[in-house]
């Protein structure tokens, strides 16, 4: 699936939204956009352990107001996850015999949905911590791999193959954050989201999880 069609399904939803919910105040929508810092654990790779990966996300979100203090929290959002390994060794590319060092990156883009219960406190500046799941769909796999053949000379080979992981992944949601009033009913939000993968998405043998830490930046809107 295409980025340009994850941004209109994303479009559609926010319509759906507005006209939903303009009459509950009990809702708040907004978007929201930023980076990932992602890893990966597990025992699938004899290297050592993989490197960080930075991707980025945006989407959208919307809160439920349970009470005073708990909301509920959705947060559909596309996100670059991965892992990378930056000291390799090559074989050389005939008729050169000598190891070249290189690099593996792993790219995956998710169609993720974070699901928390979030506990708010204060007044002007409303603090909020949640707990909770999320779930991912796999939309799109790279593997790239640059080997340096000599100085200043780099080849860059890719490929693309969701055969290689699972279509499914899922995992914990922690997340913090605040929101700074700009006007009556719309709110800057600041804050960060850690995704823990507890699925093995490896389908070759052994196992991967990913993590995922991001960092958010977004407006929220509270209907009327």
């Amino acid at each position: 699936m295409h980025v340009k069609s994850i941004l209109f399904i994303f479009l559609l939803l926010l319509f759906w939204c507005n006209k939903s919910f303009s009459q509950q105040s009990r809702f708040e929508f907004g978007l929201h956009a930023g980076l990932n810092l992602n890893t990966a654990r597990g025992n699938a790779y004899t290297l050592p352990k993989p490197d960080n990966l930075l991707g980025v996300h945006f989407g959208f979100d919307v809160d439920y107001k349970l009470s005073e203090r708990f909301k509920l929290k959705a947060m559909p959002q596309l996100d670059v996850n991965g892992w990378a390994f930056r000291s390799l060794f090559f074989e050389g590319i005939p008729p050169d015999t000598v190891m070249q060092k290189g690099s593996a990156v792993t790219r995956l883009v998710y169609l993720n949905l974070p699901m928390t219960l979030n506990y708010s406190f204060g007044d002007k500046i409303e603090y909020n911590f949640g707990v909770g799941v999320f779930g991912g769909l796999l939309l799109d796999e790279k593997l790239i791999i640059n080997q340096k053949i000599a100085p200043g000379v780099v080849i860059v080979r890719s490929s693309e193959d969701t055969d290689n992981y699972k279509r499914i992944n899922f995992g914990l949601s922690i997340s913090a954050g605040a929101k700074f009033p700009i006007s009556e009913r719309l709110k800057l939000n600041i804050g960060i989201l850690n995704n823990l993968g507890l699925a093995n998405i490896n389908r070759t043998g052994g196992s991967i999880k990913t993590n995922a830490l991001s960092a958010i930046l977004g407006v929220v809107l509270q209907p009327k």
